[in-house]
C-alpha cells in the first residue's frame, strides 16, 4: 500500500508541475526556451554572422558565426536525460536544471545553468547562472568555477573547483564539494 501511495504522489507531482507549465511540449519541454535566450544573447553582441542550429549526439548545437574566430559563439543545449531533476524548492514537485556548455572563441568555455524551478508561476520562467557566477557566490575568493553533478536533499550539488597561481585553464588544484539551496533565492551552501 505504502509503494502505491508513494507512485500516486509521483504522478499527481509530475502532472501539478506539466500543469503549471502547460506550455511546455512533452519531448523537449526547455529547448525553446534556451534558443529564445541564447537569439537574444547573440543579437545583444551586434556580432556580425548567422545564427544556426544543429543536433548532434551531443544535444542541440546553437553557433553564431562570424569570420573573426574569437567573436564565434557555440551554444550545447544537452539532451533530456542529461538534465539534472529533483525537488530544490521542497514543493514536492520536480524542478529541473540544464546545465548548458557555451564557448566564446577558440579558449573560453564554461557552463550555465538554467534553474526552471516549479514554484515560477509564469510559465517558461527560469533562472540562468553561469558555472562563475555560482563559483562569486561561495565566495571563494579565487579564479574559480562550479560544476555541478546533481540534485540530492533539495540541494544543487557539485564542485568547487579554484585555480591556485600557476595552475592552466583546464587543470585547477582545488576541489571541493558544494551545494546550492534554490529556496525563494539560490543560496550557496558549504562542504570540505
Amino acid at each position: 500500500m505504502r509503494h502505491f501511495l508513494l507512485r500516486v504522489l509521483i504522478i499527481v507531482s509530475l502532472l501539478n508541475f506539466l500543469s503549471i507549465n502547460k506550455v511546455f511540449s512533452q519531448n523537449e519541454p526547455f529547448k525553446p526556451y534556451l534558443i529564445k535566450y541564447y537569439e537574444g544573447e547573440f543579437s545583444k553582441r551586434n556580432t556580425p554572422g548567422k545564427f544556426l542550429q544543429q543536433t548532434n549526439s551531443q544535444g542541440l548545437i546553437l553557433f553564431c558565426l562570424s569570420n573573426n574566430d574569437t567573436s564565434s559563439f557555440r551554444v550545447i543545449i544537452p539532451e533530456i536525460f542529461n538534465y539534472l531533476q529533483g525537488d530544490l524548492d521542497r514543493d514536492q514537485i520536480p524542478d529541473f536544471v540544464i546545465p548548458v556548455h557555451v564557448k566564446l572563441g577558440n579558449d573560453s568555455l564554461w557552463y550555465e545553468y538554467f534553474f526552471f524551478l516549479s514554484t515560477m508561476k509564469e510559465p517558461g520562467s527560469f533562472i540562468v547562472k553561469s558555472s562563475f557566477e555560482l563559483a562569486e557566490m561561495l565566495d571563494s575568493g579565487k579564479r574559480a568555477y562550479f560544476y555541478a553533478e546533481y540534485i540530492r536533499h533539495g540541494l544543487l550539488q557539485g564542485v568547487l573547483n579554484e585555480y591556485q597561481a600557476g595552475d592552466l585553464s583546464c587543470c585547477p588544484s582545488i576541489q571541493k564539494k558544494s551545494a546550492f539551496s534554490c529556496r525563494g533565492e539560490i543560496k550557496p551552501l558549504f562542504f570540505k
